[in-house]
C-alpha cells in the first residue's frame, strides 16, 4: 500500500434516499473523499454487476465500508464469499446502519444476527475496535463510551462529541496551514 487506504463504499440503494439525492454511498463516499487522508475511493451498489464488488475491486480496496437495510437477501452468496475471504486476509470492514442482518456479517460471525434487542434506560455502553493496530483505527482510542439513551436523537452523546473533536482537529489543522500560507504572502493572519 503507497501509504493511502483504499475505501469502496457500499449500499443496496443507487437512488435517492431521504435525504441523499444520490444515495447514501454517494454521500458517504465524497465525505471521505473530502478529507483528502485517502487514496481511491470508489462506490458501488446492489444493482450492479456482482454488486460492483468484482474480484478486481475488492483486491484493491482496504477498507470496504458497507451500508445495508432491508435487501439483504438479494446479495449473491458468492460476492459474500469473496468478500468474507478478503476480511480473513486483512481487508478492513465498516458495517453501517441495519448491516448486523446482512449476509456478510453474519458469516463472519457464525449466527443468526437479525433479532436485535436493546433497552432504552441509560445503561453504559462500550464501542470496541476490535483491532485496534488495523490502519482505519489509527489515533483511535480502544475503545469509546456511549450511552444507549443518546440513540434517540441518531447519534450518542459521547461518539458525537468524540466527532466534534476529531472535525475541531481537522479544522483547526486546516486553519493553521492556511495561516501558514498567508503568513508567506504578509498580507494578514489568521487566528484560531
Amino acid at each position: 500500500m503507497d501509504g493511502k487506504i483504499n475505501v469502496t463504499v457500499w449500499s443496496e440503494s443507487e437512488g435517492a434516499l431521504g435525504a441523499y439525492p444520490d444515495g447514501i454511498h454517494s454521500a458517504i463516499a465524497d465525505f471521505v473523499q473530502k478529507t483528502g487522508e485517502f487514496g481511491e475511493v470508489r462506490t458501488a451498489t446492489l444493482n450492479m454487476p456482482q454488486h460492483g464488488l468484482t474480484e478486481e475491486v475488492l483486491n484493491s480496496t482496504d477498507v470496504l465500508v458497507w451500508w445495508g437495510h432491508k435487501y439483504h437477501r438479494l446479495v449473491e452468496d458468492a460476492v459474500v464469499e469473496s468478500i468474507c475471504r478478503r476480511v480473513y486476509d486483512g481487508m478492513g470492514l465498516i458495517l453501517l446502519h441495519s448491516a448486523h442482518a446482512s449476509k456478510v456479517f453474519k458469516q463472519l460471525v457464525g449466527t443468526e444476527t437479525n433479532k436485535l434487542r436493546w433497552r432504552d434506560v441509560g445503561e453504559l455502553e462500550r464501542v470496541w475496535f476490535i483491532n485496534p493496530a488495523h490502519e482505519i483505527a489509527d489515533g483511535l482510542p480502544e475503545y469509546f463510551k456511549a450511552l444507549e439513551a443518546g440513540r434517540k436523537n441518531g447519534t450518542t452523546g459521547p461518539f458525537r462529541e468524540f466527532m466534534a473533536k476529531q472535525h475541531l482537529k481537522t479544522l483547526r489543522e486546516e486553519v493553521r496551514n492556511h495561516e501558514k500560507e498567508l503568513e508567506k504572502s504578509n498580507n494578514f493572519r489568521v487566528m484560531l
